[in-house]
C-alpha cells in the first residue's frame, strides 16, 4: 500500500508548492488544496492514516516553499521540452560515455524552472523521499546529463527527505538536499 501512497503524496506536494510559489493561493490554502487532492486520489485510507499523511504533506509543502522560493521567481511548472537524444552509457562513478544520435528526439519534463536575478535559469527536479539520498539515481542522472548537454541552464535536483520522530510518529520534519550535475 505504501508504494501506491508515496508517489501520490509527492504529486500532491508538488502541486501545493506550485500553488504557493505562483501566488495563486497563500501557503495555508495551498496545503488544504493539496490535502484534498491526496484524499480524493486515494480512496481506501482510514481517517487515522489520512491525518498522518496530511501532516507529512503539510511539512513537505512548507519546507519546499521556503527552500524553492529562495531560488528565484517561478518561470514555469512541469514543462516538457524536445531534445536531441544522446546515448549515455554509465561507466563508473561520474564517468559517462556519450554518443549523440541526431535522428532521435524525445521529450524530457522538469518540475520547476526558476528565473534568478543574477545567474542562469535553473531547472529543478523535485523528489519527495523518506530515506536520505547519498547519490542521484541513474535514471535522473541520465535525464539531467541529456538535458544539460542541450541547454545552458543549471540543472538541480532537490530531494525533500521526510523524517518522522517520536514513539508515536507525532513529530514530522522535512530536510532538503540539493544536488547539481555539471557537464562540460
Amino acid at each position: 500500500m505504501r508504494n501506491i501512497i508515496y508517489p501520490q503524496i509527492g504529486n500532491a506536494a508538488q502541486h501545493g508548492i506550485f500553488l504557493a510559489l505562483s501566488k495563486k493561493m497563500d501557503l495555508k490554502d495551498a496545503i488544504k488544496e493539496s490535502q484534498f487532492k491526496l484524499k480524493y486520489s486515494i480512496k481506501k485510507l482510514s481517517k487515522k492514516n489520512l491525518s498522518h499523511y496530511n501532516d507529512q504533506l503539510a511539512s513537505i509543502i512548507k519546507r519546499g516553499f521556503i527552500e524553492l522560493s529562495a531560488l528565484g521567481k517561478l518561470k514555469s511548472y512541469q514543462k516538457s521540452k524536445k531534445i536531441i537524444d544522446s546515448n549515455l552509457k554509465f561507466l563508473e562513478g561520474n564517468k559517462w560515455l556519450i554518443k549523440k544520435n541526431i535522428s532521435k528526439k524525445r521529450d524530457i519534463r522538469f518540475d520547476f524552472e526558476f528565473n534568478p536575478i543574477n545567474s542562469k535559469n535553473i531547472l529543478l527536479e523535485l523528489k519527495v523521499v523518506w530515506k536520505k539520498q547519498n547519490k542521484i539515481p541513474k535514471k535522473i542522472q541520465k535525464q539531467l546529463i541529456t538535458y544539460s548537454q542541450n541547454s545552458r541552464k543549471r540543472c538541480i535536483i532537490c530531494f525533500l527527505v521526510v523524517e518522522i520522530f517520536g514513539t508515536k510518529s507525532n513529530y514530522i520534519n522535512t530536510f532538503p538536499e540539493f544536488f547539481e550535475l555539471k557537464v562540460k
